[in-house]
């Protein structure tokens, strides 16, 4: 054998340990290890890397299919999605796209006329949107058609809204002359989107039987207060990790041009 078969042969062997000890780090001190050197760089951010990493992230979050397109590196597309998590703005298309399933809650006063109160499936909703617009009309399976509006809440302006959903998307509704308490856009554990006011909650996944999921139930994580989850992976990621991510990216384009080491 040559020398530089020799030298190709150990490369190849290097790399396949390397391979190895990179696929038992966690996600977070993988992403730390990718400034050590271009060629960690590009092994570190390899697809082979990642993509048994978002499956596993992805395993119980509802909403991640635009992620898993093959077309986006895993690396972008497991950062993107963590990220997308996080989100309280919800789009008009994503308003649009989810059959809604709603309860009122407790409070409201109307729990016995509730299908979901009553041990049945709850209500649902779907909202359609005017050409170009945040705004629409909506259709109630309990309750009949109204209309709708969404923006984001300025709590200088929205007097309804509390101040700690400054920022979050606040879905308005009217019905009949009669406007309704604000619902405001939070996320759940699993990636979910909740539009909750007062007295009514809506999901964009269909809503577990009462008592099968306690964080759901009034009085649950329906606090509307996003700061208080905690826990899953969200929580291992610190803000810095943007700054790396950006890093990353540059030392993979670089392990990728001519005389890279």
């Amino acid at each position: 054998m040559s020398v530089l078969g020799a030298e190709q042969g150990l490369e190849r062997i290097d790399a396949d340990v390397l391979s190895l000890v990179l696929a038992g780090l966690p996600p977070h001190d993988l992403l730390r290890s990718v400034p050590t050197c271009s060629w960690w760089a590009a092994a570190a951010t390899a697809d082979a890397q990642w993509t048994p990493r978002c499956e596993a992230l992805w395993r119980d979050k509802l909403h991640t299919e635009r992620w898993r397109d093959g077309a986006v590196r895993r690396i972008e597309a497991y950062f993107s999605s963590l990220a997308g998590a996080l989100r309280v703005e919800i789009t008009v298309a994503e308003l649009e796209r989810f059959t809604w399933s709603a309860r009122v809650k407790q409070s409201s006063g109307l729990a016995w006329q509730c299908p979901w109160w009553q041990g049945h499936e709850p209500g649902t909703r779907r909202y359609t949107a005017a050409a170009g617009q945040g705004q629409g009309v909506y259709a109630s399976s309990e309750r009949g058609q109204g209309e709708w509006s969404l923006a984001v809440a300025d709590c200088d302006v929205d007097s309804d809204v509390k101040a700690e959903y400054h920022g979050h998307s606040v879905l308005r509704t009217r019905r009949g002359g009669r406007s309704y308490p604000p619902h405001v856009a939070t996320r759940t554990a699993s990636w979910g989107w909740l539009l909750q006011s007062r007295t009514g909650l809506s999901a964009s996944f269909p809503l577990p039987a009462r008592g099968e999921d306690l964080s759901l139930e009034d009085g649950g994580a329906l606090e509307l207060d996003p700061s208080s989850r905690s826990g899953g992976e969200t929580g291992n990621y610190p803000p810095e990790l943007a700054a790396m991510l950006a890093a990353m990216l540059s030392l993979t384009a670089e392990a990728h041009q001519p005389g890279a080491d």
